[in-house]
């Protein structure tokens, strides 16, 4: 499979009795940019896991969210707002684009939450861009 080695061993051992192995073409890739290497925590490991301290929302919460969500799926607005501040330092900082990150969340609620954050991120940078150059003319 085409996952790093460090993330595929979970699955792996979890589910698969140790039989899924990541493709030997993973191991030789290099970072997508040579900035990468000092943003993990571990240089070896691309993955990083952090502890937030939030409030676990269910569907009994009341809010809604676009698309239709299990009822047992959660989320966690800090732990969203974390997986943002980390998405728009690789967007700038590292010069990626979206189509490069991946979020895991076992939450199909976390992953629509974190979803419209991104878009109403947009939305406000699309906006205050129109108002800077509307205020140039």
């Amino acid at each position: 499979y085409l996952m790093h080695p460090f993330i595929c061993e979970g699955p792996s051992e979890l589910f698969y009795d140790g039989e899924l192995k990541a493709d030997v073409s993973v191991k030789r890739r290099r970072p997508l940019r040579d900035s990468l290497l000092t943003f993990w925590p571990k240089r070896e490991y691309p993955v990083m896991f952090c502890n937030i301290v939030g409030k676990e929302e269910d569907m009994r919460d009341g809010k809604k969210h676009k698309g239709s969500v299990d009822v047992h799926s959660k989320s966690n607005l800090q732990e969203a707002e974390k997986a943002l501040q980390i998405i728009e330092v690789l967007l700038k900082d590292h010069k990626l684009d979206c189509k490069d990150i991946a979020v895991l969340t076992p939450y199909a609620k976390q992953e629509k939450l974190i979803l419209e954050l991104m878009e109403e991120r947009d939305k406000k940078q699309r906006t205050n861009g129109r108002e800077r150059q509307e205020t140039k003319n």
